[in-house]
């Protein structure tokens, strides 16, 4: 969708609009969330969340060491402001797809990043718990039917409450699911599943 700005062009937008007016540094997004941290506050008054998010426009780093090259970005860090840490999104886990409007393409420390403010709106949904058992269930199928582009199969949690794009959410979530199995950022050793925990608890006693 031509609306929305790839995570792979916000470098290009920020070193052609940095002398110019903030307006033509606001962008809108759809992307997928790797991993965030807890809101913290920040002076006397706001609070900040970071969110690293990537999409399917983002490279992997190569694993090869006698590449003598800087790695392309495989992601991006969102920053966002806000007065209450309860007017933040709900974001449960890596893989929720993220939708941000006016979000600032911006420079911090070299790196360039994205920030949301007080006028930006972000959305964040997920499959339901049902579609992702479908998934999670026919995951040897070249394409699992669950979830749909339905607004019956996803949940999403923004102040706002507004339209998304399904089409585009379940190909970024699914796009993640794949992403993540094959390139996971935790290791092994300490990777387990729900099923785990009891039995982990009683050794660990």
């Amino acid at each position: 969708d031509n609306r929305y700005t790839v995570l792979s062009d916000i470098g290009e937008i920020y070193h052609r609009n940095k002398d110019d007016a903030r307006k033509k540094r606001e962008v809108d997004i759809y992307a997928t969330v790797l991993n965030f941290g807890a809101p913290r506050q920040i002076r006397q008054r706001g609070w900040m969340l970071s969110i690293s998010i990537f999409d399917d426009t983002l490279q992997l780093p190569s694993t090869d060491v006698s590449i003598d090259a800087p790695n392309p970005i495989s992601q991006v860090k969102l920053v966002m402001f806000a007065d209450n840490p309860d007017d933040f999104p709900l974001f449960f886990c890596a893989g929720d797809v993220l939708r941000g409007h006016r979000v600032l393409v911006d420079e911090y420390e070299g790196s360039i990043q994205l920030t949301a403010f007080a006028w930006s709106n972000v959305a964040v949904c997920r499959p339901s718990m049902e579609s992702v058992s479908f998934y999670n269930s026919h995951e040897g199928d070249d394409e699992p039917e669950n979830p749909k582009d339905s607004k019956n199969d996803w949940c999403f949690n923004s102040r706002l409450k507004p339209p998304l794009d399904f089409s585009r959410s379940n190909q970024l979530w699914r796009f993640a699911q794949n992403r993540m199995a094959m390139c996971p950022n935790v290791h092994p050793k300490y990777m387990f599943t729900n099923a785990d925990i009891e039995g982990r608890g009683r050794k660990d006693v």
